[in-house]
């Protein structure tokens, strides 16, 4: 699962994990458990490369995994490499939400984001969404609007697709 921060890709990988019993992986708490340090932390102790370096070495193990739900950062395939390896991995699917959509799920945990420290966060999420976007869509095998649909629904789109 790709996309931009708040467009549901962990929710929806839990969800995909407890109704169809296949695995669920989240790169951005692997990781925090891998470094025992938050996201945050990390973009603010160690730098924001050094998180994008993390993403990449991550990516590099992508075989270890069969019949899994990745859920990657929203940074993660903006870097040829890694959505090379993520394509040869399986099927891509992009999770896309308005920019309301997205500030409105995500506005009690902006301290969690670190690209989003500017007073005016929706015309940050606006500006990096304008950027990403094209890119995801460049690298999705499947586009999935997330606007105005439960997590429920959205997994199962995920899963009709998926299994056809």
């Amino acid at each position: 699962l790709i996309g931009f921060m708040g467009t549901g890709k962990s929710v929806v990988g839990i969800d995909l994990q407890h109704r169809f019993g296949i695995e669920f992986v989240d790169t951005d708490a692997e990781i925090e458990a891998s470094q025992a340090l938050t996201i945050p932390e990390i973009f603010k102790q160690l730098g924001e490369p050094y998180f994008r370096k993390l993403e990449s070495q991550f990516c590099l193990n992508l075989t270890q995994y069969y019949n899994t739900v990745i859920s990657t950062g929203g940074g993660l395939i903006l870097h040829d490499q890694n959505a090379t390896r993520l394509a040869k991995a399986g099927t891509i699917f992009l999770l896309k939400a308005s920019v309301d959509s997205i500030y409105n799920r995500i506005k009690k945990g902006l301290h969690k984001r670190p690209l989003l420290s500017d007073k005016d966060v929706k015309q940050s999420i606006e500006t990096i969404l304008k950027e990403r976007l094209p890119i995801y869509e460049k690298h999705a095998n499947h586009v999935i609007d997330t606007d105005n649909k439960s997590i429920q629904d959205v997994s199962q789109e995920i899963w009709s697709l998926y299994c056809e």
